[in-house]
C-alpha cells in the first residue's frame, strides 16, 4: 500500500517499486475489481510498456487504497486477538505493538 501513497525519499526505494517487479499487491487486485483491464496487466506483470503508469493511475482513481487499509485492520484486529491467550507480559505487548506499527507505517 506504501507504494501508492508515499513517496520514493520517504519510503527509501522507487515509488512503484513492487509493480516495476511485477507483484499485483492488495491495492490492483482490488482496483482491477473496477478495472477489468487491468487484468491482462496483471497477468503479463505490467512488463508492457505503460503498465506501471496505468496501474497507478487505475489505483489511485479507485477505493483500492481504502480497500487494502480495512483488509490489513482486520488481519490486524485478528492477530491481535490470536495473542490474547497469552500471559500479559512484554511478549505479548510485543506482539500487539507490531501490529500496531505495521498498520500505522508510513515507510
Amino acid at each position: 500500500m506504501l507504494d501508492f501513497i508515499s513517496t520514493s525519499e520517504v519510503l527509501g526505494k522507487p515509488a512503484a517499486a513492487d509493480l516495476k517487479l511485477g507483484l499485483a499487491t492488495a491495492p490492483v487486485l482490488f482496483a482491477s475489481e473496477m478495472y477489468p483491464e487491468l487484468e491482462p496487466l496483471i497477468m503479463r506483470r505490467f512488463s508492457d510498456k505503460g503498465d506501471v503508469e496505468l496501474a497507478l493511475s487505475r489505483v489511485k482513481s479507485s477505493d483500492s487504497i481504502h480497500k487494502t487499509l480495512l483488509l490489513a485492520q482486520q488481519f490486524g484486529k485478528a492477530a491481535v486477538e490470536s495473542v490474547k491467550h497469552l500471559s500479559e507480559g512484554l511478549e505479548r505487548t510485543a506482539l500487539e505493538s507490531l501490529v500496531e506499527d505495521v498498520l500505522t507505517r508510513t515507510k
